[in-house]
């Protein structure tokens, strides 16, 4: 858990407690990570908006495949409350077994297509030096099922 000071969502007030107030309504709670910028309630402000602007642009991919990369990405850097919004996502999804094999790594358990996009995170996270034609032409080769979704991705958002 946060070891930080930070304003509990119980003692928000004003522009905080709105900001927490708007994601608890959509997640059911705000996360870690929103509740680690609690001390500047414009901060907090701004990354909500910030996040509902960035996460229904449209894309190819499924809501599953970018809270893969999200989260994934998250956890391979080491940064929970990064990951919390997506863990939510996630499981308010009902995708707790896509977390569980993400947390173990076992990339091997997903389909094909969100196995070559773990892998490919994986590896641009965690040696982005080692990336090589070979690792992009795996993942174009995943492309046509990675890229299911030809309608823009909407998710249940901020």
């Amino acid at each position: 858990m946060v070891w930080i000071r930070t304003i509990p969502p119980a003692d928000a007030t004003g522009r905080l407690k709105e900001a927490y107030d708007w994601q608890a309504s959509r997640l059911g709670q705000p996360t870690e990570f929103t509740q680690l910028g609690s001390l500047d309630a414009e901060v907090v402000h701004a990354r909500l908006i910030l996040y509902k602007a960035t996460e229904n642009v449209a894309s190819k991919l499924t809501f599953r495949q970018r809270e893969l990369i999200s989260y994934l990405t998250s956890i391979l850097n080491s940064t929970p409350h990064c990951a919390s919004l997506s863990r939510t996502q996630l499981g308010n999804a009902g995708e707790d077994d896509l977390i569980g094999i993400l947390d173990r790594g076992d990339y091997g358990r997903l389909d094909p297509a969100d196995a070559a996009l773990a892998r490919y995170v994986h590896k641009v996270t965690v040696s982005p030096g080692a990336v090589s034609e070979a690792d992009i032409e795996e993942l174009r080769a995943a492309g046509s099922a990675i890229s299911r979704s030809s309608t823009p991705t909407t998710a249940p958002r901020i």
